[in-house]
């Protein structure tokens, strides 16, 4: 099995700021998910795992994010389980710095366009601290890592739409169970550009205020009733 943990991003310091949830095996890991940015001027810890284990203040959305994950993981991955987010690993896409909404200029636009297009050059995010982001090295650490998932134990990715739109081949996935939204629409399931073997499954940002649990644990029952 590919060691995913060489593909995760370090801080300053050589710590992981993103990875699995847990502390355990990584053949317990089935699930990642990928987020745009981190909602700080700059973020140099593992926040998520760090609220999680009660490390860290959760702030204003932390229990949200964390409980809207805990039921995705449990439709993902088919099953109702307490643990289940020790079966899961998390990565911002761009992982350094970001707000609450995500601009045309900002370190996440620039990656996911570098990911789409790579690019034979350099592309650097100037942050208005003066700071100076190497995108390209990031697009590329992700797209490393993305080829590497076919050699773990990873078979499903959850993520939001647009990064759905960038890493997904798109909603080619026949099962009639899914995340139903407000409007009666569905969230879409696809396969992963890098591994058609993995599943990708679209969902709003868990502190977005449209995340309905009831809706989620409904697909969830459906799921598991089959």
């Amino acid at each position: 099995m590919y060691d995913i943990t060489k593909d995760f991003i370090n801080n300053e310091n050589g710590q992981l700021m993103e990875g699995f949830l847990y502390d355990v095996p990584q053949s317990m890991i089935h699930l990642l998910f990928i987020l745009r940015e981190p909602n700080c001027p700059d973020e140099q810890t593992f926040w998520l795992k760090n609220a999680l284990h009660g490390l860290t203040g959760r702030g204003r959305n932390g229990n949200k994010i964390l409980n809207t994950f805990s039921r995705l993981a449990c439709f993902a991955l088919g099953k109702q389980s307490e643990d289940i987010l020790a079966e899961c690993a998390f990565i911002n896409l761009y992982p350094y710095d970001g707000k609450p909404r995500v601009y045309r200029n900002s370190g996440f636009t620039k990656t996911i366009n570098a990911i789409r297009t790579p690019s034979d050059g350099t592309i650097m995010y100037h942050r208005k601290d003066g700071k100076e982001i190497d995108i390209t090295t990031i697009a590329d650490k992700r797209i490393k890592l993305f080829e590497h998932l076919s050699g773990t134990d990873i078979r499903h990715i959850v993520t939001v739409g647009d990064i759905f739109n960038c890493i997904s081949s798109g909603d080619n996935d026949p099962s009639p169970e899914r995340i139903i939204k407000k409007n009666g629409d569905s969230f879409r399931i696809g396969s992963f550009k890098w591994d058609e073997r993995i599943k990708v499954y679209e969902y709003y940002h868990p502190c977005a205020p449209c995340v309905n649990y009831r809706l989620i644990d409904e697909a969830i029952a459906e799921i598991i009733s089959d």
